[in-house]
């Protein structure tokens, strides 16, 4: 075959590949390989559109031993080590996940994602802190770094401490500042506030533990410890209302308890607070923005930055709960869509958005930790309108608002 011939059908290959055609794509490319099996470019592309990452690291691999410093091919290989530790992470295949990551981080040494990640499937608390060390000396200001090094520091101190049990999770752990290690419920009444900052590490434990305190509550209605506890349990799982209910009851039971009484009268006026300052935001919203990310922390960004500015922000932890929130809370003007989630990826997600007819045109920003040009291309055959690396700064979110929704202005 020519050299011109596989030029043009280089090119041919590459126009399909933008057009999303993949099948086309890695037909062409597979016949340019045949006939020149190093060609690098080729290579590369057959490697963006490649279904397995094993294949596409297998493929990247070919071009590092054509060029060992072909840039992409390095970053495409991270990028997808990444992706491929941080899926065997959550699968809870730990020995996999580190073998990956180490790779990830051998190759990236300042790849935070990565550290961090490490630090999640590390065999001791020592060694995760070590992790998360790295993390904080790239990022000092990573904020799951340091909400991690606290509770790995618990974990430690506990061990050196009487084992108490948690009357949520029943599990016997050391408890620090007002949290169970185990389950991460708070266990405190008086730390109000942080009933409301808080995420439920383990929700299946908050949640049995619920059905089994009503039980109890019912089996014993005079027993105020029972819908204390049964209060604190509403509060960890955001059920404000159950639980406001339940606390007031116990200092029915309780009505010599002037302390107790004090902490129900701190409850009612904060609860009336939140709810005064959820009407007032409902009431000035005008864009709705989906936030669809696997980290509580990038949600709780967007809806914090977003919603000073009047949008309403709908949040969604997976590509499963971002669909359904089409039936449930309506269209969004626009989607903020994280690309490593469990279960389908971001590009799966995006796919399914855009064949809804009335998303067809509304932006999808796609979220990555890593500037990578693998992602962007796959992004781009997915539907997405932009991309966005992570961390982003607050004011690089009501940028992006203003920009692809323009006809809102503040």
């Amino acid at each position: 075959m020519p050299p011109t011939h596989h030029a043009d059908m280089l090119h041919e290959a590459i126009a399909a590949a933008r057009r999303g055609n993949k099948v086309e794509t890695r037909t062409l490319l597979e016949s340019v390989l045949e006939s020149e099996p190093d060609n690098q470019m080729a290579l590369l592309w057959l490697a963006s559109v490649t279904e397995s990452r094993t294949g596409a690291v297998e493929l990247l691999e070919r071009v590092l031993a054509i060029d060992p410093r072909n840039a992409k091919a390095i970053e495409g290989i991270v990028t997808l080590r990444l992706q491929m530790g941080v899926a065997a992470a959550r699968a809870r295949r730990k020995p996999e996940a580190r073998r990956l990551l180490m790779m990830v981080v051998s190759s990236d040494p300042k790849n935070e994602r990565a550290w961090l990640w490490l630090a999640g499937v590390a065999e001791t608390p020592k060694e995760a802190m070590d992790c998360l060390n790295r993390v904080l000396a790239i990022a000092p200001d990573n904020e799951q770094a340091l909400a991690g090094m606290d509770r790995y520091k618990q974990q430690i101190d506990a061990r050196s401490t009487p084992a108490i049990e948690c009357f949520i999770c029943k599990r016997k752990a050391g408890t620090s500042h007002s949290r169970c290690v185990a389950c991460n419920s708070v266990i405190d009444l008086e730390k109000i506030d942080m009933f409301w900052g808080m995420e439920v590490v383990d929700p299946i434990a908050v949640h049995e533990a619920v059905s089994r305190l009503e039980r109890g509550a019912r089996a014993t209605p005079r027993s105020a410890v029972l819908r204390i506890q049964l209060a604190m349990a509403y509060f960890n799982l955001h059920r404000f209302s159950e639980g406001y209910i339940q606390l007031h009851s116990a200092a029915k039971l309780r009505s010599e308890d002037a302390g107790l009484k004090a902490i129900v009268n701190r409850w009612a006026l904060k609860i009336r607070s939140e709810a005064a300052n959820t009407r007032q935001k409902d009431s000035s919203r005008r864009l709705t923005i989906l936030a669809v990310d696997d980290s509580p922390t990038v949600r709780k960004l967007v809806s914090v930055t977003l919603e000073r500015y009047g949008h309403r922000v709908v949040e969604a932890s997976d590509g499963y709960a971002a669909l359904a929130s089409l039936e449930t809370d309506g269209l969004p003007d626009l989607v903020l869509l994280d690309i490593m989630m469990p279960g389908m990826d971001g590009y799966q997600v995006c796919r399914m958005l855009r064949q809804n007819a009335e998303m067809a045109n509304r932006p999808i920003v796609m979220l990555s930790g890593k500037d990578g040009f693998f992602s962007k291309i796959r992004g781009r055959m997915a539907g997405s309108t932009d991309f966005v690396t992570k961390p982003f700064k607050p004011e690089a979110l009501v940028e992006l608002v203003e920009r692809y929704c323009p006809a809102t202005t503040r």
